[in-house]
This record gives C-alpha cells, sequence and structure tokens, in this order.
C-alpha cells in the first residue's frame, strides 16, 4: 500500500484464523496426547500457513488438561515477507475452569507474551513487550469453559438441521471474552484432501466481530473440518494431515496484504499532502459501513443511504475551544504498547520538546522528532511496542504512531491511534497515525509529516491501545477490508 506505513491486517488474519480453530503445545509424550490435530490455512485461495493443535493429560500435582496451538502464518507487504508464529497454551481443571492461559507471539523479531491468570471476577494479565512488564485487570466470567471442555460438549449435542448451540470463548488476541453461536444446517457433499464428505452445514458467529458470519462444515463428530468466513478477500481453514499443513508456502504466492486491499483511486492527486478538504462517496453492505466510526471534528456525514454514505473531511489544526469532555485516564497512562512512563521514552520526550510550554508546540515538536528520527522505514517489522521503535529507530506506520503517542503522553499530553485510509501514488491503503488531544483531538502523523494531516486521511477508527491486544483498533475494519468502494468527488488544496 504506502511506501511509509503498514497495517495491522496480519494481526487480523492471525486472529481471526485462530478464533475458528479449536486451541491446542504441539510436544508432549505420545501415551498422555489426547487429540492432535494439524489445519491449512488459505487467504483469498492462497495458501498462508498452517495451525497446529493438540490437547494432552497432566495429572501432578492434579489433574488438567492442556490445550495449544502453534499457528504460522506467512505474508508479503510490498513484495517483503512477513511471518508470524503464535502458540497459545490453554490450562483448565476436569470441569471446564480455566486456570491459565499463556499466549506467545513472535512478528518479524517483535516477541510479546501474555500470561492471564483468573482470579474470582476478574483476570490477572501480565504482558511482556520486549522485556517490558505489564500487568493489569480485566473482569472475568468464570463460567467460561476452557476449549477442551466446549469441545466435549459439542461432541455430546445431537446434530440435526436446525439446532443452535451458544457458547462463550475466551479469546487470547484480543483478550476479550467471544459470546458465539453455532447453526447447524442441511448435510451437503464437500471434497476435502481429494476425498468426498458428507458433511453438516453451518454457520459460527461471534458478537467481537459484528456482521462476520464463517461458514463452517461439520462431521458427526461435531468437529469443523472446514470453515470460510467471507472477510480479507476470504479467510479459509481445512482440516488436513501434518504433511499437507507443513508444505512450505511458495513465497511467489504468499498473499501480499497491502496489494490486495488497498483502493484504486478514481482521480490522480499530484500533491495530496497540500489537499485541504475533500468529499468521499463510500460504498458498502449497511452492516459494513455501521461498523466504521467516520464521524469526528475533521470528518462530516453529509449524506446517508442504505449502502452508501457522502464524507467530507477537512484538514484542521487543533481546536480553537475546549471541547466539552476531556479525555480519560487511558489516554494518559502506560500500556504495553505505549510506555510512556519509561526512562528512555520520558528522556526523549523532554528532549524532543524542549522549552516550548504550550501543548500545540510540543505536539509538533515531537511529531517531527520522530518523523526525523525513525530513520528506516522497515515492512519487515511487526507491531512493536514504542520502547523497540526508540531503540531501533525504524518501522512503519503502526511505529510511528505508537512511539508518537508515548512521547505524547510523556510530556502529559493525552494521545490515542487513529486507523483509516490514506492517499498515495494513485491507490488509498490502509493507515495507522496519531491523535493528540489539543483543546479536542487533533491528527498527527509521524510517518508521513508535513505541517497538518491532510484531508486524504479517512479516520475509520481510534483507540487508546491500554490494552496487551495489538489487534483490538484493527477489529472494526475487518467488515470493510476488501468490501468498500471509495470514490473522490472533490478535493481542493
Amino acid at each position: 500500500m504506502l511506501k511509509k506505513r503498514r497495517i495491522g491486517l496480519l494481526v487480523l488474519a492471525a486472529a481471526l484464523a485462530m478464533a475458528l480453530t479449536a486451541l491446542a503445545g504441539p510436544d508432549a509424550p505420545e501415551k498422555d496426547i489426547l487429540e492432535e490435530t494439524w489445519e491449512s490455512v488459505l487467504m483469498a485461495g492462497t495458501r498462508i500457513g498452517y495451525v497446529h493443535t493438540l490437547t494432552r493429560e497432566e495429572n501432578d500435582p492434579e489433574r488438567l488438561f492442556v490445550t495449544s496451538v502453534f499457528h504460522e502464518t506467512r505474508l508479503k507487504r510490498i513484495g517483503i515477507d512477513i511471518v508470524i508464529s503464535t502458540q497459545i497454551e490453554f490450562i483448565e481443571r476436569p470441569d471446564g475452569e480455566i486456570v491459565r492461559v499463556v499466549s506467545r507471539k513472535l512478528m518479524s523479531g517483535t516477541e510479546k507474551s501474555d500470561t492471564c491468570v483468573p482470579r474470582g471476577d476478574t483476570m490477572h494479565i501480565v504482558t511482556d513487550t520486549a522485556g517490558t512488564v505489564h500487568e493489569r485487570e480485566i473482569p472475568w466470567d468464570k463460567s467460561v469453559p476452557g476449549p477442551w471442555a466446549q469441545t466435549l460438549r459439542m461432541r455430546g449435542i445431537e446434530l440435526k438441521p436446525g439446532v443452535s448451540v451458544e457458547f462463550k470463548a475466551f479469546i487470547p488476541d484480543t483478550l476479550e471474552i467471544a459470546n458465539s453461536t453455532v447453526t447447524v444446517g442441511e448435510k451437503a457433499r464437500l471434497v476435502v484432501n481429494g476425498e468426498e464428505m458428507e458433511l453438516f452445514t453451518g454457520t459460527l458467529t461471534q458478537d467481537i466481530l459484528p456482521g462476520i458470519v464463517t461458514q463452517i462444515w461439520l462431521d458427526d463428530n461435531a468437529d469443523v473440518i472446514r470453515s470460510y468466513t467471507d472477510a480479507m478477500g476470504g479467510i479459509e481453514t481445512i482440516r488436513t494431515t501434518r504433511e499437507e499443513a507443513m508444505k512450505a508456502v511458495v513465497p511467489s504466492e504468499m498473499a501480499d496484504v497491502m496489494r490486495r486491499f488497498s483502493l484504486r483511486s478514481n482521480m490522480e492527486l499530484k500533491n495530496p499532502r497540500a489537499i485541504r478538504e475533500a468529499v468521499y462517496r463510500i460504498e458498502g453492505e449497511p452492516e459494513t459501513l455501521e461498523s466504521l466510526d467516520m464521524s469526528d471534528r475533521r470528518q462530516t456525514i453529509e449524506k446517508e443511504e442504505p449502502g452508501a454514505i457522502v464524507l467530507r473531511v477537512r484538514a484542521l489544526d487543533d481546536a480553537d475551544e475546549p471541547a466539552a469532555e476531556r479525555p480519560g485516564g487511558e489516554y494518559l497512562g502506560a500500556s504495553p504498547y505505549i510506555q510512556s512512563a519509561d526512562e528512555t521514552i520520558v528522556r526523549a520526550a523532554r528532549q524532543a520538546a524542549g522549552d516550548d510550554t504550550t501543548p500545540r508546540e510540543k505536539a509538533k515538536r515531537l511529531e517531527a522528532w520522530v518523523y526525523k528520527r525513525v530513520r528506516k522505514k522497515d515492512y519487515k517489522t511487526g507491531f512493536a511496542s514504542a520502547k523497540e521503535v526508540l531503540a531501533s529507530r525504524e518501522g512503519d506506520c503502526t511505529e510511528h504512531s505508537v512511539l508518537l503517542a508515548a512521547m505524547l503522553r510523556a510530556e502529559g499530553i493525552p494521545a490515542r491511534v487513529a486507523v483509516g485510509l490514506v492517499y498515495w501514488k494513485g491507490i488509498f491503503g490502509y493507515h495507522m497515525w496519531t491523535e493528540a488531544f489539543l483543546n479536542d483531538w487533533t491528527a498527527l502523523d509521524a510517518t508521513l509529516g508535513g505541517e497538518r494531516v491532510d484531508a486524504t486521511h479517512i479516520k475509520f477508527a481510534a483507540d487508546p491501545l491500554n490494552t496487551p491486544a495489538a489487534a483490538r483498533p484493527f477489529v472494526s475494519l475487518v467488515p470493510a477490508v476488501g468490501k468498500i468502494r471509495l470514490t473522490i468527488l472533490e478535493a481542493s488544496e
């Protein structure tokens, strides 16, 4: 998409595929293994990785079931190979009570782990991002079962058309409890791995991905043999053999998420960074458009009709008058990705801000500092934390955005990240930038730089990024990616 930016679609692809598979550790003594499965994962018909699921039993000092998954995804971003490796381990008691969930992720050199331990009505989470430890608690529902208990429950249900099963599941990628519903349909014949099978059709929906429906095919044992989600060009999982699942992804065939999901512009903008005002027509399914939060101080919906909106976007400086409500503490505090209390970030922010006393002057100085100091626009970097970016001085739009947000917070300025589209060389690509609260929310872009954020930046969502879940800012984009059309109606400098 953009020469100087990056999107979390990689995270979304991994999270979406992960949510569709039973979670289970790749290595265990054979006598303790209860079940082991392998699945191929495809995006838009192109193989992008595999999922290895394994469940085993432990009896020392108490009887426990350990379900874990190793998930590897390989994608391209502007021709550069990206590898995401995730291992998640659920430990549960025989009654399904979750004892602990451990998630470890390696994304192109960026390491992160979450250790989640239920404590009554709360879940205690310890996140280690590149050596920086962050602790927090979230509400917890003790009735949420572990994956093995849920598997056994599903296998105890008599499958027939019309049967609907509701259940709850903890999703480690977003650190949320998903309320899910499986609805069983008629049987149909399907060829899987060259073998014709008679399977139940069905659907899976989850409230953390509203508007997204996954088609599933289940065998008589209620196991998902194939799934297909109409998002991001189509995410598909297929139950298969170890040998088939682990076949190397051919580099030339890897899905390039940036090129695949960019939107071709209907007109060429010779100087996009100078566009002060623009009007767009955005088309898509009504539920897709409803998932996007497009109204703010910069953006005004001028017309709305089924399947289309007309949006006016303006390039603005900070507001003259203070907003009626100031942002909460989540926009000022440190978090696993925005480590604003880290001494190296505090020191860098103080030096970059200099003697300027107004929030506006500080914000612009910090934006310019990040733009100049993050020298290598590196597409190989995953979703790195602010501390990692400050040390490496490389990355793309997510790295610029989190570092600027951290430095703003270190100087006492509320900050958040924004995601949406931006124009670049004839296309609109998905992008992340920063917003600082200067009387009201003001857009800053340390990736592209400039006097102000131009009107080709179309915001779809904003997030304080105050949790360990890097995927959260992008969840609302899932229904839109590959599903919307954009037309420039007006553009003026």
